[in-house]
C-alpha cells in the first residue's frame, strides 16, 4: 500500500481495493475512512430513517406516558399509569410502523381515535382542561395529522 496521501474520495491505482459486505468499493487508505462512513450514513439508508422518523408519532405517545405517569404520581391513579403505558405503547409501535411505510398508519389513527372521544368525553363532563382537555385536543391534532397523511 501506498504511504502517499490521496485526494479525499481517490483511490491510488497501487492501492489495495476492497470490497465490503453491501457491494460497493472503498479505498483501504485512513485518508477515506470518513468518506467511507458518510458513503454509509447517506447512500446506504440511514440518513433516510432518521428522516422518514414519525417524530411527531412518538412526541405524541412520549405526551400520553407522561401523562400516564403523572396522573399516577399526583393521585395515585394506577388506571391513569396502565392506561399511559398501554395507548403509549400502542401509539409508539404505530409511529415506528409509519417510519417503515408511511402508509401504515391504521394503528397510530385507531389509538389517537380512542383517546380522543375517551378524553373528549372526560372534557365535557368535567370541564377541566388538564389532563382531559389537553389530550382530546392533542388527539384531534393527531387525528387529522394522519388522516392528512392517508390522503396523501
Amino acid at each position: 500500500m501506498s504511504q502517499r496521501a490521496h485526494a479525499p474520495g481517490h483511490c491510488g491505482q497501487e492501492e489495495e481495493r476492497a470490497k465490503n459486505p453491501l457491494g460497493s468499493f472503498y479505498c483501504t487508505s485512513a485518508v477515506s475512512f470518513g468518506l467511507q462512513i458518510s458513503d454509509f450514513i447517506f447512500n446506504m439508508g440511514l440518513f433516510r430513517f432518521v428522516t422518514t422518523m414519525d417524530w411527531f408519532g412518538f412526541g405524541y405517545s412520549a405526551a400520553i406516558i407522561f401523562g400516564g405517569f403523572m396522573g399516577y404520581k399526583r393521585k395515585g391513579s394506577v388506571m391513569s399509569l396502565m392506561a399511559g403505558l398501554v395507548f403509549g405503547g400502542i401509539s409508539a409501535y404505530g409511529a415506528y410502523n409509519i417510519s417503515n411505510d408511511t402508509k401504515d398508519f391504521k394503528v397510530s389513527l385507531l389509538a389517537s381515535g380512542v383517546l380522543l372521544v375517551v378524553m373528549g368525553m372526560r372534557y365535557k363532563k368535567s370541564g377541566k382542561l388538564l389532563p382531559a382537555g389537553i389530550m382530546s385536543g392533542l388527539s384531534l391534532l393527531m387525528v387529522i395529522r394522519l388522516l392528512l397523511l392517508a390522503m396523501a
